[in-house]
């Protein structure tokens, strides 16, 4: 196994920050709910995190199980089952109000700790990377951001 040398980590780190980047951002916009609106506090400038796909249509590999199950509520089901296969736990009752009936499926009403958790420390990484790379004030921000994370966790 070959290990990268400093400058070469270094680089590598730097070429890919901004992937980096854009990823967290991502789930800031996209799966970050604004923590007033989910939790007894006032900390609208934080933001917990839950799986959302916006798909409003049946899985491919599983058409029929996925039309069948949907019946009336078409739109809800299916970004569930979406939201549910993002998470990469689509085979678990987690996402059930009721762990037996898979019409009672609720991910995106769900704040998963983990996904939260994770989503913490890709902050204090992302920070962290940040210094590394040269943006110390960006990682003013991110800090600032997961004291706010972690408390809502």
């Amino acid at each position: 196994m070959k290990y990268l040398s400093p400058s070469d980590a270094f680089s590598l780190l730097k070429e890919v920050y901004p992937a980096l980047v854009r990823e967290y951002k991502f789930f800031l916009d996209e799966r970050g709910i604004p923590a007033c609106e989910v939790l007894p506090t006032d900390d609208c400038e934080t933001k917990v995190f839950h799986y959302d796909s916006a798909s409003d249509y049946p899985r491919p590999e599983s058409y029929m199980e996925d039309v069948e199950l949907a019946e009336d509520e078409k739109d809800a089901v299916f970004r569930n089952v979406g939201s549910a296969c993002e998470s990469g736990w689509d085979f678990s009752s987690r996402w059930f109000e009721n762990p037996f009936d898979m019409h009672s499926i609720r991910t995106t009403d769900i704040l998963p700790v983990d996904l939260n958790t994770l989503m913490g420390l890709n902050a204090k990484l992302l920070s962290e990377f940040s210094i590394i790379v040269g943006y110390s004030i960006r990682s003013f921000f991110v800090v600032e951001y997961l004291v706010g994370t972690q408390c809502n966790i």
